[in-house]
């Protein structure tokens, strides 16, 4: 007979037994209403339901609840063999003990919880284990078996159990779980998200705003051209000045009749025009260079272009682009 069986034949001797006048008399049912009953025969019901689908934890629960409104044996040996099938071997041999300590209990009753003590000696302890899981989507695998969806309660033996827990998108980890006897292992796991690297960009482009750097020496003779082509046009100025007043001396001579004077004078202005002349024309050839070398970037292709010109007020320097 399996233990479901046993629980609901049980259910229906011990409500017979009350129900037939014995309540008042017997040492298991005492002053039990009607109420009593009904939540009695609930709670065995319910325990027998729980056995069958093997949730020993839940069933021995719902049975020691029928047990508090009445303590029959049957229902002591029941959860003690619920207890031995959960793996809780201890326990389940606290129950038998406690059985056969008890007075006035059938010699069959007695007989079965010392062929359960017997039985425990093939037992094997268990323990509960209770994995929480961030992200709760994970996945958790036991000891290389089926994975399970996150959260996981669940009884193993006693010892070490590996846990591989896993989910898209995130590091898999491996934990492990020592679980005791009768006892709750909880294990908390968090997983780390994967992180892509992106790879950066080495291509390096040069500011728009910010001019190639000019090679040394293209400064150095722009400078000596402006300064050197500026001081040869102030000289021709100041010889320009210097000749103001000597066409009035050639006239004066002339006319007091000093032709050697008036040569001499002629000859010093042909010599003046020359100079000024010289002074000119260098002076802005070196400008102009000077001005090409300032602005012109021989690392392109497009550049300026330098003229110089004689114009009725002296000589003319022009850079086009």
């Amino acid at each position: 007979m399996n233990m479901s069986a046993l629980t609901r034949r049980l259910c229906t001797v011990v409500l017979a037994g009350v129900l037939l006048g014995a309540g008042a008399s017997s040492a298991f049912a005492q002053d039990v209403s009607k109420e009593e009953l009904e939540r009695f025969q609930a709670h065995l019901d319910k325990g027998g339901r729980l056995l069958e689908k093997k949730q020993y934890e839940d069933a021995i629960i719902e049975l020691k609840r029928a047990r508090r409104i009445i303590d029959h044996p049957k229902i002591s040996l029941s959860i003690a063999g619920a207890y031995g099938k959960w793996g809780r071997c201890a326990k389940a041999r606290k129950e038998y003990s406690a059985l056969l300590g008890r007075k006035k209990v059938d010699e069959e009753i007695l007989d079965k919880a010392s062929a359960g003590i017997e039985g425990l000696d093939t037992c094997v302890d268990t323990g509960t284990l209770a994995v929480s899981c961030s992200p709760e989507h994970a996945q958790v695998s036991i000891d290389g078996g089926e994975a399970m969806a996150c959260p996981v309660r669940t009884d193993l033996k006693v010892g070490s159990h590996k846990l591989e827990v896993s989910a898209g998108g995130f590091k898999a980890t491996s934990e492990t779980a020592e679980i005791e006897p009768d006892q709750t292992t909880k294990v908390s796991v968090s997983l780390s998200p994967i992180t892509v690297k992106r790879q950066k960009d080495k291509t390096v482009e040069a500011p728009a705003d910010v001019e190639p750097a000019r090679p040394e020496w293209q400064t150095w003779a722009s400078w000596g051209g402006i300064g050197l082509g500026g001081a040869l046009l102030g000289a021709g100025l100041v010889n320009d000045a210097m000749s103001v007043g000597r066409a009035d001396d050639i006239a004066a001579a002339q006319n007091a009749g000093n032709l050697t004077r008036a040569r001499q004078l002629e000859a010093d202005a042909d010599a003046a025009y020359t100079r000024s002349v010289i002074f000119y024309s260098s002076g802005a050839v070196f400008l102009a260079t000077g001005l090409t070398l300032q602005f012109v970037d021989f690392e392109t292709d497009a550049g300026a272009t330098t003229s110089v010109g004689f114009t009725a007020t002296g000589i003319s320097t022009r850079v086009d682009w």
